[in-house]
């Protein structure tokens, strides 16, 4: 027993002299861990801000699609509308051209009639 405790003693001596070294290599093996602790957890910062980045661009082009999607939308509307609203005006300055040239072509045969109405008087008083 006197032994067992002579050898603890010894141990705990010992120990103490093997703790400093103990510690001072626990001490060295421990930086590169925190260093690498270190490196995981830019690493994992960097994963997420970059996730992060990703959602906002996502965000950002479903947002931008929908407002290209209204525009082409209201585009699409507005030559619709365009195009009927000209097609309207094309009928009625249709329907204005062959009222003008209804009236012109009688406007020539009242001169033809004229003219052949003038023609006899003129060779009469020649």
């Amino acid at each position: 027993m006197e032994q067992q405790n002579g050898d603890m003693e010894w141990q705990e001596e010992g120990g103490t002299s093997e703790g400093a070294l103990g510690q001072s290599r626990a001490r060295k093996q421990a930086a590169p861990e925190s260093a690498g602790g270190m490196v995981e957890a830019v690493q994992s910062l960097k994963q997420l801000l970059e996730q992060d980045l990703n959602k906002k661009i996502e965000a950002m082009k479903a947002e931008f699609q929908f407002e290209f999607t209204k525009l082409r939308d209201r585009m699409a509307e507005e030559v619709t509308r365009a195009t009927a609203q000209m097609a309207q005006e094309l009928s009625q300055v249709r329907g204005q051209l062959t009222q003008v040239c209804g009236e012109l072509e009688q406007t020539r045969l009242q001169l033809d009639m004229l003219n052949k109405t003038e023609t006899p008087r003129s060779s009469v008083q020649s």
